[in-house]
């Protein structure tokens, strides 16, 4: 049986994503598919996706074009026990909007967002299940942020860090980043959607 092929090529952010999890509900356990995209952003995207929902994913790459095979596991993962080092706070997600905290002075703005993660990395009891960084707040997890050392202390107390891929793009930052992961819009929906959020 011919494997269906889905072609995301020149597709923006979360479009790739969407497209292939419409196709992946089709399947039924077994079954395979191919989706196509043509940058590393997107391919990060649909193989993070996909293995988080219970598929297999073989890559192959040709001038600059990715074909990721994707198939369907006959049963889903094991949901993953939350990590050790995280408290107990009902999953909250902080989401952040700016590389600043509040309105009015910028320079205000850049020190309070500072001092924000830093209280956030030195307060053990109520650390967030994940941080989620849009717009100019991806500037914070950059090789030259004034709030690096915090996000990685708390990214390696377990907090996952989730930065835009189309806002790394837009700053011209995707090869800088130096905590966390690249995100799409699908899946900063799905973590805002399934968790308590407070935004910055």
């Amino acid at each position: 049986m011919n494997l269906i092929t889905i072609d995301n090529c020149g597709l923006a952010c979360p479009q790739p994503v969407i497209n292939t999890k419409k196709a992946l509900d089709s399947l039924s356990a077994g079954q395979s598919l191919i989706s196509i995209v043509d940058n590393a952003a997107a391919k990060e995207n649909v193989t993070r996706f996909a293995i988080n929902n219970g598929c297999t994913v073989n890559v192959e790459e040709k001038n600059g074009i990715y074909s990721l095979t994707l198939t369907k596991s006959k049963s889903m993962p094991a949901a993953a026990a939350p990590p050790a080092e995280i408290p107990s706070t009902g999953g909250k997600v902080i989401f952040v909007r700016s590389n600043r905290l509040g309105t009015g002075s910028d320079e205000l703005g850049s020190l309070l967002i500072k001092s924000f993660f830093y209280a956030v990395s030195q307060t053990a009891d109520y650390l967030p299940a994940k941080i989620v960084l849009i717009n100019s707040g991806v500037k914070l997890a950059v090789t030259d942020s004034p709030v690096l050392q915090d996000l990685q202390a708390l990214a390696a107390a377990g907090v996952e860090v989730l930065a835009c891929g189309t806002c790394l793009d837009f700053y011209g930052l995707k090869d800088q980043l130096a905590v966390g992961q690249i995100s799409n819009m699908y899946s900063i929906y799905e973590v805002l959607a399934g968790h308590a959020v407070l935004t910055l």
